[in-house]
């Protein structure tokens, strides 16, 4: 793997358990790469659908589970209590929002998705009822407008200057904000958000 240029990401080897913080239900269906595509190309899946607690099932996906090109999709099913948990704003009591009314959930659910993985180098959909919405295209905010980049963060509209490397290739963006407000900037790691920093 060395050879081929592979750089793992994982720091703790906690990174796909984290997953189970929003839901029991968690199911992973891979097929690898080829250079022909092929109808018949292995695909597997395994399926946690209990969690931790039982043993994950090993399979070959059906047809509505299988994947048309070379990739891998991670599905989380999110119950109501985690729904809840995770879309009620800290201003309110749990029981104010209402997890029952698909639209909102899909749309908080999507505006959360979407400051949580602002700089994803994959393609991030959120699904809700049967409707699915995409929160993050892959590597979009290289391009993205600045009023867009700096909503999805939570941050107030600022100019964005690109980040660049020395081949040139644009590694992340920065805007200075005004020194009345103090909303810090957003770091991302692996195009996850990090934290905050203030002060500069």
């Amino acid at each position: 793997l060395a050879s081929s240029g592979f750089r793992a990401i994982g720091k703790f080897g906690i990174g796909f358990f984290s997953v189970f913080m929003l839901g029991s239900r968690v199911k992973v269906v891979s097929r690898r790469f080829e250079v022909a595509p092929d109808e018949h190309v292995p695909q597997w899946q395994i399926d946690f659908s209990n969690g931790l607690h039982d043993r994950p099932a090993l399979s070959q996906p059906v047809d509505g589970d299988r994947l048309s090109r070379s990739g891998t999709r991670v599905s989380v099913v999110m119950g109501k209590e985690e729904a809840r948990r995770l879309l009620t704003p800290r201003t309110y009591t749990s029981s104010e929002f209402d997890v029952g009314n698909s639209v909102l959930v899909l749309e908080r659910l999507t505006a959360v998705t979407r400051m949580l993985c602002p700089m994803s180098d994959v393609n991030v959909t959120v699904t809700v009822a049967g409707s699915s919405q995409s929160a993050v295209a892959a590597s979009d905010w290289k391009t993205v407008s600045d009023k867009v980049l700096c909503a999805r963060v939570g941050r107030s509209h600022t100019a964005l200057f690109p980040i660049e490397d020395d081949d040139g290739a644009v590694i992340g963006r920065l805007g200075l904000g005004h020194r009345w407000r103090a909303d810090g900037a957003t770091l991302t790691v692996n195009g996850i958000a990090n934290g905050s920093l203030h002060g500069l």
